[in-house]
């Protein structure tokens, strides 16, 4: 059995939003100017979205029969002062879901690793990859650690398009949200037949981090050259 840390926290009206948007601004990111160049060549795209591992990253206490809390399929825009996003749930295959939305922005890209839960080192931390990629190289990364990113509850993935500002962000509660061009989004999530609902996190509820996983958190780690900053106060898990 993997190890995991149970945390449950009262938002507005018994909601918890985004704790990495919040909702007094939208999420900063230091976007670069650097020239962009990719040396991938033909990339064999390994999407992992059969054969899984089934583990239990989100858990509601007491659901019937055990397993992963998923939403279905819904999504809600989000309006606060002076900026908005779009809030989403799928009901599995949240890697599939944010390379699709993002599969039409102009690139480069960046990717912000957000580790609040290490297992494998000894501090937690921010990991902005050190070099602009473009969407193959994105995809790559993502579908290579799909089944981490997607059952394990230690982190977040920020996905940024340097050239739009648009972001998506999957955090640990399942939830993708999303910044920049809304509307273009929501048509596509309309495309997909997601309906338009309100996004609620279910309270009390418990990460899972697990143990089978820890070598994956060691190999994201070691995939790019990353540059480490300390957490934000609103990445505490």
């Amino acid at each position: 059995m993997g190890s995991y840390r149970g945390v449950g926290v009262w938002g507005q009206e018994g909601r918890l939003g985004s704790r990495l948007g919040a909702i007094s601004k939208p999420p900063s990111y230091a976007l670069r100017t650097a020239a962009f160049s990719s040396s991938m060549g033909n990339i064999i795209r390994s999407p992992m979205a059969f054969n899984m591992k089934s583990f239990t990253k989100f858990l509601v206490p007491n659901q019937t029969p055990v397993a992963n809390f998923y939403h279905s399929n819904i999504w809600e825009r989000q309006d606060y002062p002076g900026w908005s996003r779009l809030a989403i749930g799928a009901k599995k295959r949240e890697v599939g879901l944010l390379l699709d939305l993002c599969k039409d922005w102009d690139g480069p890209f960046d990717v912000l690793y957000v580790l609040s839960v290490p297992r494998t080192i000894k501090s937690s931390g921010r990991f902005q990859s050190a070099h602009p990629i473009n969407y193959d190289d994105l995809e790559l990364f993502l579908y290579s650690f799909q089944e981490f990113f997607e059952q394990d509850g230690r982190h977040d993935i920020w996905v940024v398009s340097l050239s739009s500002q648009n972001q998506l962000i999957l955090d640990r509660h399942n939830n993708i949200y999303a910044y920049g061009d809304l509307t273009e989004l929501e048509r596509k999530l309309k495309e997909q037949e997601f309906s338009h609902a309100t996004l609620e996190t279910p309270l009390p509820h418990a990460h899972h981090y697990h143990s089978e996983y820890d070598s994956a958190e060691t190999e994201v780690l070691e995939y790019w050259d990353w540059i480490k900053s300390e957490l934000h106060p609103s990445d505490d898990p």
